[in-house]
């Protein structure tokens, strides 16, 4: 669980300077400028200022000095001048970086290595899976429909697109043409910049969730207690005043408490050649909990980001009720979560049957559920990577549109096994022919070829297969 904080105004004030030196060499506030609507000026945190100083010299540093990513062990000299500074209570050095929580309640994250797949690797290329069989659909229980979300609407939140300009579009290939099938709206995209915080709480408005970002693990790996999301909203100037409009005076208060943090990435905009440091803000499941009704439409929300099973995530997305999510219990590389992704819209998007595949039935067909690593970022340590499901086995991309028929039915002794589909009754003869009863009554039509597989249940009938 995510511990309580104590920010303070100054520090806000401090990580606002640091955060418009990374931006492009911006002065830091000027007091006398900074006036707000009531002719307050606010204060600058010396203390604070001068740990964020120390963290953006050892940056600036590093990242002349070093390729991209930084190996978090040349972080330690850092650390150790953190660590004597009166206003840090503590560091942490993890694979990910470092971790330095500030005696007044600001966590912040240098980010060194966010832990996933380069995108400069020239094997970093889209994963294939024209070639993977699809998991087999299974006949609906003869009480149960497809659990489909209530909403038609689908978004993709992808922060840290200039990473992976290569992969999203496959998420969007797969994602689309499954909509497109079950009568769901393509994905609203938002790259970059444009993942804001503002659009997280738009969340409640749709049917499938797709976040596609890093996750960061708080303060360790190591010993994880929290699990924070990049989002694209740099930290705002506006923070630095002391009265603030009602949405940046709320957005402060959140900094306070854990559910919104600071990390110091590399992140390139839109009209950007290359990336640049920035202080950006975390997001938390709380934030997104306190900020959405997500039991609402209940959607399928796929947490495509590092650590996105551990912390406080599955537990949050079961209490707000969602359909069904998914997320990984350890670091994840990018191409494995975009694989998984494809093949889940791929699979439960087809519409060649009466009955939709569950994401149950799904999930437990898959050829493989995790992979194994030597963990070069933990000690070299052996360890499976793997999908995790939480929420409803049977929730669907489309409702089923199979019918069943009650009472008794009366078929030629000829006639071996029967099925519903729709509105026609299919009865298959001892000679293996296939024959239709529109409506379960009138003449015979002869069908050709229906790829179907079926049997007869109690009083009603029903699909079992394709």
């Amino acid at each position: 669980m995510l511990a309580s904080f104590r920010l303070s105004r100054a520090c806000l004030l401090g990580l606002i300077a640091a955060a418009c030196l990374a931006v492009g060499g911006c002065p830091r506030p000027d007091n006398n400028a900074n006036d707000n609507e009531n002719g307050e000026v606010s204060e600058p945190d010396l203390d604070t200022q001068r740990v964020l100083d120390k963290i953006e010299a050892a940056a600036a540093a590093l990242d002349t000095l070093t390729s991209d990513p930084i190996d978090p062990g040349r972080l330690a000299d850092l650390a150790a001048e953190l660590d004597a500074d009166p206003a840090v209570e503590f560091t942490e050095l993890g694979a990910q970086g470092l971790a330095v929580q500030c005696t007044n309640g600001m966590r912040l994250m240098f980010v060194a290595d966010p832990c996933d797949d380069d995108p400069n690797d020239p094997d970093f290329n889209p994963p294939d899976i024209e070639g993977e069989k699809s998991a087999p659909p299974k006949a609906m229980q003869s009480t149960q429909k497809g659990m489909a979300p209530k909403a038609t609407k689908t978004i993709l939140f992808n922060p840290h697109y200039w990473e992976r300009k290569k992969l999203t579009p496959k998420i969007e290939e797969y994602g689309n043409a499954a909509f497109a099938q079950c009568g769901m709206s393509p994905f609203e995209v938002y790259k970059g910049e444009q993942c804001t915080l503002a659009v997280l709480r738009t969340l409640s408005d749709y049917g499938v969730i797709h976040l596609y970002s890093h996750g960061i693990a708080w303060p360790s790996g190591w010993n994880l207690n929290a699990v924070y999301m990049l989002t694209g909203q740099t930290i705002s100037a506006e923070l630095a005043y002391e009265k603030l409009p009602v949405e940046l005076s709320e957005r402060r208060r959140m900094m306070t408490d854990g559910r919104l943090a600071a990390g110091f990435f590399k992140f390139q905009l839109a009209t950007e050649t290359a990336p640049v440091r920035r202080w950006m803000v975390l997001v938390s499941p709380q934030y997104l909990a306190e900020k959405n009704d997500l039991g609402t439409n209940r959607p399928l929300v796929y947490q495509g980001f590092c650590f996105s099973y551990l912390g406080a995530w599955p537990q949050k997305m079961t209490e707000e009720g969602v359909g069904a999510n998914l997320g990984f219990d350890w670091w994840v590389k990018s191409r494995k979560s975009v694989r998984w992704a494809a093949l889940m819209y791929r699979d439960m998007g087809k519409h060649t049957a009466p009955d939709p595949l569950t994401l149950g039935d799904w999930y437990n067909g898959l050829s493989y559920r995790s992979y194994h690593i030597v963990d070069h970022h933990y000690g070299d340590v052996e360890r499976d990577v793997t999908l995790k499901k939480g929420g409803s086995d049977g929730l669907t991309l489309w409702e089923s549109t199979s019918s069943r028929i009650r009472g008794s039915l009366t078929v030629d002794n000829r006639i071996r096994d029967i099925a519903v589909y729709n509105d026609f009754v299919l009865a298959i003869d001892q000679d293996n022919g296939l024959t239709g009863y529109a409506g379960g009554s009138g003449t015979p039509a002869r069908l050709s070829s229906v790829p179907l597989s079926m049997h007869s249940s109690g009083r009603g009938v029903t699909i079992s297969g394709s």
